[in-house]
């Protein structure tokens, strides 16, 4: 009875051992044709998405004029499409990958139940008897040493299980972020065509209306950052909406009315004047953080002296060239916004010409602006 209870046990645990071994060592087959396919997508729509934003780059270094901006308005559509493509070859391999997980997780789950299985009926036999139906000491010892594989096995599918549980809910979560990410480009998208096609409707397509325009935005710019210097100073900080940290996010790169595309105009003030934020290359004033998260975007326009495009402000003592008071650093719309030292907020809200911006005091007279981002409402050009 012992021995055929015994030999039952050892077929048993046997095959559940068997199975464990192919389980653990022939790895679930992925697709890795497709994974290999999407990577090779990805990198294509990352060099076009380069080859638009160098595109937009130029054109924002040309003349002003209505035929270069209804160009960077379409290099900026192009790019807008090539990142939604980008985010849509994203999801389809984390789809895979999660389905992978998904798989492993049920194979993982069914030796977990086959080695469960197999330890307890090999538990049921008490050492005594395995010893006693042995033909020698060393086939006994060889029954243990498959015990504690099972047992051994059991741990690793846990483990295993646990993992890929932590797995799978990461990329859920990935997943709901790539598809916000692509809701924000898809309306990025929208807004750029409503911007192109309403340029196109109050100029009718003519190129004195369109400097026109342009005058008159430029104009109801400078009347806003005058009028908002101007309420700050009055207040004298006395608007505490509430402290920021340094990194901390405020807001969202937008693109107001009809400049080089989503770009933020970082600005730095001491006691009313205007400074230049650079420190050089990518350093800024003071030692403060770049105010776009992780450090991207470019900078599309200097402070002080430019081209005559930009003659909205005080002109500059040649006469040939006008002062921009500002830092125009350039990415996709939507890119998060930081504040670039601890502070408080002093304003936040619609200014005319500066779109939606917020201020934020740093104390001993300086302030940095944030014109041009998106409304809470979710706006992304225009003057809100």
């Amino acid at each position: 009875m012992i021995l055929a209870k015994t030999d039952m046990v050892k077929r048993v645990a046997s095959f559940a051992i068997v199975f464990m071994l192919i389980a653990m060592y022939i790895p679930l087959r992925v697709s890795a044709d497709e994974i290999e396919d999407l990577q090779r997508q990805s990198q294509q729509l990352q060099a076009n998405i380069e080859s638009n934003n160098e595109r937009v780059r130029e054109l924002s270094e040309k003349a002003d004029s209505l035929q270069v901006k209804v160009d960077e308005l379409e290099a900026e559509i192009a790019r807008a499409n090539n990142e939604i493509k980008l985010t849509e070859v994203e999801l389809e391999r984390l789809r895979i990958e999660l389905d992978n997980a998904e798989k492993e997780l049920e194979r993982q789950k069914g030796l977990l139940k086959a080695t469960l299985q197999a330890l307890y009926e090999r538990t049921g036999a008490t050492s005594f008897e395995l010893l006693m139906a042995t033909d020698s000491f060393s086939d006994f010892v060889n029954e243990q040493e498959s015990l504690g594989q099972l047992q051994s096995a059991v741990k690793q599918s846990t483990e295993k299980v646990i993992q890929l549980k932590l797995q799978i809910e990461a990329q859920k979560a990935e997943q709901e972020e790539l598809l916000e990410k692509q809701k924000n480009q898809r309306a990025v998208v929208d807004a750029k065509r409503a911007e192109q096609q309403k340029l196109l409707d109050e100029t009718e397509g003519e190129e004195s209306k369109y400097r026109s325009l342009v005058a008159s935005q430029r104009a109801a710019l400078a009347e806003a950052e005058k009028e908002l210097a101007q309420l700050l100073a009055a207040q004298s900080r006395a608007e505490n909406l509430g402290p920021v940290s340094r990194g901390q996010v405020v807001g969202a790169l937008g693109s107001t009315g009809y400049s080089t595309g989503p770009h933020i105009h970082f600005q730095v003030y001491r006691n009313g004047s205007t400074q230049n934020p650079s420190a050089g290359g990518s350093s800024l004033i003071n030692g403060y953080t770049w105010p776009l998260l992780g450090g991207v975007g470019y900078i599309s326009q200097a402070y002080g002296c430019v081209a005559p495009a930009y003659y909205y402000l005080t002109s500059c003592a040649s006469g040939t060239k006008s002062f921009h008071n500002g830092l125009d650093i350039a990415a996709s719309a939507y890119t998060p916004v930081v504040a670039a030292e601890d502070g408080v907020i002093v304003y936040r809200g619609c200014r005319g010409g500066l779109g939606f911006v917020v201020v934020v005091d740093h104390g001993g007279g300086w302030q940095t602006w944030y014109p041009h981002m998106v409304t809470p409402s979710g706006q992304v050009s225009g003057y809100c």
